[in-house]
């Protein structure tokens, strides 16, 4: 699979870059359904795009979709979101036990990416992570100009936007810690400095209580609102970073067909739709 680095055709990643852009900009006056879904081929191989609403409840439809979808395309190869342990063979490993041990209740808690793992382990496929590691997608968005306090910040953000019941402090710790671990930088990654950066970059954290603030701050899809709403670039590097994701996942997608015939990739649907015309272009 190609990480970051690994990108052999710059000139195709270059093109991708700049549709990509145009797709996101365009996406300001789409809609479409959630979930949503689409199926491309290309001779032998089929490619399943399933593009979800990000969920942890267990009751919401698109679980028994992704149940569906399993039994009944038969993919061989499965690209989840987000999970990003698949890089490291050990780690990979050790994840994908532990994941084999939920059940599917315990599964769709964690979220359609953990829930698609599970799927997939159970019908023997091959599950692939598409996206660039961390430490690739970070030098791109520092290669635009942003310093490590604003990349930690975005990152932290991005973890705060999700579900969680852990205490705030206690959950901003253990991403902290993650980036501290994979990151590898000369940089104070504790709670003291968030606040101070948090405070400096976007405001003070009792101004951010909910998570749909923090969800509507790191929107991927440039929104005039959001722009008007939050004077901070922090809206600016989630863009940056699904284009970024989204050329890798492409890049991979286009690979992955080289040696398989069915592939079923699980993202969420901003990235099932700024994708289909790019992937149907190069299939």
């Amino acid at each position: 699979m190609i990480a970051g680095t690994d990108i052999k055709n710059q000139s195709l990643f270059k093109k991708l870059e700049s549709e990509l852009q145009n797709e996101y900009l365009r996406y300001n006056n789409v809609s479409h359904p959630l979930p949503y879904e689409y199926r491309l081929q290309n001779g032998d191989n089929e490619l399943f795009y399933f593009g979800t609403k990000h969920t942890c409840n267990p009751e919401e439809r698109e679980f028994n979709r992704i149940k569906t979808i399993f039994k009944e395309f038969k993919p061989e190869v499965v690209f989840a979101e987000g999970v990003l342990q698949l890089h490291n063979a050990e780690r990979a490993q050790i994840f994908q036990e532990t994941i084999a041990k939920l059940n599917e209740y315990e599964a769709a808690q964690k979220g359609e990416n953990i829930f698609t793992v599970h799927c997939g382990i159970k019908y023997q496929c091959r599950i692939i992570c598409p996206e660039p590691t961390i430490i690739d997608e970070a030098e791109y968005i520092s290669k635009n100009g942003y310093s490590k306090e604003h990349i930690v910040l975005f990152y932290i953000c991005k973890f705060l936007s999700r579900q969680y019941n852990a205490a705030p402090v206690e959950y901003v710790n253990k991403g902290l810690q993650y980036l501290k671990i994979h990151l590898k930088w000369d940089f104070d990654f504790s709670w003291t400095n968030f606040v101070s950066i948090h405070s400096q970059i976007i405001g003070k954290c009792e101004q951010y209580r909910h998570s749909d603030m923090y969800k509507r701050l790191t929107d991927p899809v440039p929104r005039q609102e959001n722009k008007t709403l939050f004077q901070t670039n922090i809206p600016h590097i989630s863009y940056l970073s699904n284009i970024y994701r989204d050329c890798c996942i492409i890049l991979n997608i286009l690979d992955c067909f080289k040696d398989n015939n069915k592939l079923l990739v699980v993202f969420g649907a901003t990235h099932a739709y700024v994708q289909k015309r790019l992937i149907l272009n190069l299939l």
